[in-house]
């Protein structure tokens, strides 16, 4: 589609601007609803026709919704077009965050949790498995920082309402008949790359009064885990980005999302069917974690985090965004271990100065009684 739509704008230019047209504007209209984000902006380049065509909001608004269906509410259509058009929006949201170290922006008057609103999207394969609208930053004042979850929470406010909230959680099947039958540990393995290829989280970030926005999720899944302290069909998965910090070293903004898996056996009933995974989404929520793998942001310096946030350089080259993700992974886990390294040193000073009191006050005790 990218290359004949390509050919065709060459021969728009070899036959020039000042020429009749060869195709008419509702033909365009229609082919340019076909494409991607990326093709949709170079053809914008070509020439004036090109470009007429190109713009329209209506392409951007259909792009938008395909890949975040949050963007349908009407609430968050008029902040949308208050801020700019879905135009603005999609080149502004599509990138990923890469911090630079000094390019944060100072800020004259302080933001507040109420500030933001966040878009969550959550899809497989394709299929909308959950999408919310947050108005706010909940848990900004806990101990552990700002942790939003959006399954299990009610929303309230203008700005709309679980999908489909009669369901029991959002759900997912991951057809499994491709596979042949191997031990059950092959099995998860595969069920692990199948939702590390297929599972995308998206994770928007709008300041309602600057009408600035970024998104604080990695679209694919950075790592992943069983997780053995809920059960042994849990897995973890993390999303995120590294932001940087105006007052510290860069903070990684790490996405959660925690999912239960079982088979639904069909054998019975159709012998020829094999199994169908099932995977519930039962958490998805954030938090802001220091570089020494210990402390979380919270309060104020995490919402200045976010506003921070707003002004990174971004870049669609997703292995960048891995890259720097696991670089400060390993630059945390060092941190961590030196930490643990120190506190055990002082531990074993305090022990030994204990003990040696404890020896010093017999030795005198016994010298006393000697005499």
């Amino acid at each position: 589609m990218e290359d004949g739509i390509i050919s065709m704008a060459q021969g728009e230019r070899q036959v020039g601007e000042g020429s009749d047209q060869f195709v008419t504007s509702d033909v365009f209209g229609d082919i340019f609803g076909r494409v991607d984000g990326a093709t949709l902006a170079k053809l914008s380049s070509v020439n004036t026709q090109f470009r007429t065509a190109a713009v329209d909001e209506a392409h951007w608004e259909n792009l938008c919704n395909q890949r975040w269906p949050s963007t349908k509410q009407a609430a968050v259509k008029r902040l949308i077009s208050s801020a700019g058009g879905f135009r603005k929006f999609y080149s502004n949201c599509f990138p990923f965050i890469t911090p630079r170290h000094g390019q944060v922006k100072h800020y004259e008057e302080s933001a507040s949790a109420t500030d933001f609103i966040s878009l969550v999207d959550v899809a497989c394969n394709g299929e909308v498995v959950l999408s919310r609208v947050v108005d706010g930053i909940n848990g900004a004042e806990a101990l552990c920082g700002p942790l939003v979850d959006v399954v299990d929470t009610t929303w309230e406010g203008d700005y709309g309402v679980p999908m489909n909230p009669e369901e029991d959680g959002p759900l997912v099947s991951i057809d499994t008949k491709h596979l042949p039958l191997t031990p059950e540990r092959s099995n998860r393995q595969r069920l692990w790359r199948t939702l590390r290829n297929q599972m995308r989280v998206s994770w928007i970030l709008i300041h309602k009064k600057t009408h600035q926005m970024v998104n604080l999720s990695s679209w694919k899944p950075l790592t992943g885990m069983r997780h053995c302290g809920y059960g042994d069909d849990d897995i973890l998965l993390c999303f995120g980005t590294i932001l940087p910090n105006p007052s510290s070293t860069p903070v990684l903004c790490n996405i959660l999302m925690r999912c239960k898996t079982f088979e639904l056996e069909e054998k019975e009933l159709h012998p020829e069917t094999p199994a169908m995974t099932i995977v519930k989404v039962t958490e998805l929520g954030f938090t802001l974690e220091a570089g020494d793998g210990v402390h979380f942001l919270r309060r104020q310096e995490a919402v200045d985090v976010f506003s921070h946030a707003m002004t990174c350089h971004k870049t669609i080259d997703h292995s960048k965004v891995a890259n720097i993700y696991h670089d400060f992974i390993a630059t945390q886990k060092s941190n961590r271990e030196a930490l643990i390294r120190r506190e055990s040193h002082r531990q074993t000073a305090i022990a030994i100065c204990f003990v040696g009191c404890i020896v010093y006050i017999l030795i005198c005790f016994c010298y006393k009684q000697s005499f």
